[in-house]
């Protein structure tokens, strides 16, 4: 048994010397690179893979705003081309949209983007404006969905945010005004009310139900019965039936007016002309906006000269401009990349009866190492990874801890030890694999006594030896001097 010990602590060893290795080739190769990529790389930004994260857009100032935008893969064979001559123009076209992959907005300037697959080249293909227009409304208005606008307590929308800024950032007014027509039948309705003299408590009440019945948007923020009462004396004694910007006085400072963002009709626009051509399709980048201009465009055409038009009708236009992110999840530079990492296990397994004489029974404990393929980010719950093949799948070597000499028949394959080549499999969780392959050993002739190497297939279960993971979670500040890096 000594030998075994001897052995662990040899694989151990040559685990940790490797990962070191690894570590000072990786800094090595960056610090000889580094020169090169300030003046070639700089523009691709790397990432992390497997796990979502924040992607900030680095817009000109604050007054820019991200409207949409759309994630990118670089076909895998042009990937060394792209690197070496860091000239996206030129590659621009061998980027393609990734399906059922979508990026959403953090804020106005920050992305969200899924999580991406190691040693890849993406774009990011952003469409932003200069200040809030009524596109990033809309947009925002078809990715929260349906809503009922009731009153000022109703739960708010990011999208009524926005509206608020255009007025803010850009100096537009989006204040509800109702027609011509609307503020005829008000005016109308108060003329049996004398505001000469004092009115009584019930003509009030009358007035105020009247003035919350003619403007629903009163609802959504709410007067004083006292403010309404002033407003509407005011505008009965100033109205002209002739003016034909006679609506203008809801908003008129002089007369009390009432300044309200049009959410209501902002909303319903939406909803009778923008969300029935957004069922059942998605849209890419860049189209929204399109469809929402074209559609407001059309909508004016169609009311004529002496017919009121909403205040948002006129702030259709909209300035976008595109800009590409290019990004990287190589793990550390180009050339180190495709380094493979070792990953130590122990497990058991079970020998694959196969019929003949010499076919083992039963089983054995072992050590051995993982060697990957491909990297991937054990952070990240195996349930959660999108792992391809190469990512779950390792080349695997080791020894069984049980001799399994039997005299006349079969001998170690050296020293009391028999090594296991195969593969490993991840499944359930990142640091869990099943193994499989073939197990070396020495047959014996029975009648001539020589020996030949013999092959005797098994499959087992292992567990991930994580040195630096168990150290740091006993004592972490000795766990944090292992340069170990992830898989």
């Amino acid at each position: 048994m000594t030998k075994k010990y001897l052995l662990l602590i040899l694989l151990f060893s040559s685990y940790l010397m490797a990962q070191e290795t690894k570590t000072y080739v990786v800094q090595e190769t960056t610090k000889k690179e580094d020169s090169k990529k300030e003046a070639s790389s700089a523009t691709i930004e790397k990432v992390p893979f497997g796990e979502q994260f924040s992607l900030d857009t680095k817009l000109p100032n604050e007054n820019y705003v991200v409207v949409c935008a759309t994630l990118k893969e670089l076909d895998k064979k042009y990937s060394r081309k792209f690197y070496s001559s860091n000239d996206f123009s030129q590659y621009r076209d061998k980027f393609k949209i990734i399906p059922n992959k979508s990026i959403s907005l953090k804020d106005k300037s920050t992305l969200i983007i899924p999580p991406l697959k190691p040693n890849r080249f993406y774009s990011i293909d952003v469409n932003y404006t200069k200040g809030i227009y009524l596109i990033n409304v809309f947009s925002a208005i078809n990715k929260e969905g349906k809503y009922t606008i009731q009153d000022n307590k109703a739960i708010r929308k990011n999208w009524m945010d926005l509206v608020d800024k255009i007025k803010i950032e850009n100096g537009f007014s989006l204040y509800y005004l109702p027609s011509n027509e609307e503020m005829d039948k008000y005016v109308t309705a108060l003329t049996k009310y004398d505001f000469t003299g004092s009115l009584s408590e019930k003509e009030n009440d009358e007035i105020v139900d009247l003035s919350f019945k003619s403007f629903e948007i009163l609802k959504f923020k709410p007067p004083t019965n006292d403010e309404i009462i002033a407003f509407a004396k005011k505008v009965k004694n100033k109205y002209d039936s002739t003016d034909n910007f006679r609506n203008i006085l809801f908003i008129d400072s002089s007369v009390g007016g009432f300044k309200i963002n049009d959410y209501p009709n902002i909303y319903q626009f939406y909803e009778n002309h923008i969300m029935p051509m957004m069922r059942n399709k998605t849209f890419q980048c860049g189209e929204l906006q399109d469809i929402i201009e074209k559609e407001i465009l059309k909508k004016s055409t169609l009311i004529k000269n002496d017919d009121f038009i909403p205040n948002f009708y006129f702030y259709a236009e909209h300035e976008v401009t595109s800009i590409d992110i290019p990004i990287s999840t190589y793990t550390n530079s180009f050339a180190t990349a495709y380094k493979r990492s070792l990953v130590p296990d122990f497990g058991y397994v079970s020998f694959v009866n196969i019929g003949t004489n010499s076919s083992l029974r039963g089983g054995s404990p072992f050590v051995g190492v993982n060697i990957s393929l491909s990297p991937s980010n054990k952070n990240v719950p195996l349930r959660l990874s999108e792992y391809d093949f190469a990512q779950r799948f390792s080349i695997h070597t080791g020894v069984v801890l049980e001799s399994i000499e039997e005299a006349n028949v079969r001998d170690d394959f050296f020293n009391d030890l028999s090594l296991m080549i195969g593969g490993s499999y991840k499944f359930l969780t990142q640091g869990t694999r099943i193994n499989f392959g073939g197990l070396l050993y020495n047959k014996i002739d029975a009648i001539s006594g020589s020996k030949s190497i013999a092959v005797q297939p098994y499959i087992g279960l292992s567990i991930d030896i994580e040195i630096r993971k168990w150290l740091s979670e006993i004592i972490p500040s000795l766990g944090n001097n292992f340069k170990i890096k992830s898989e």
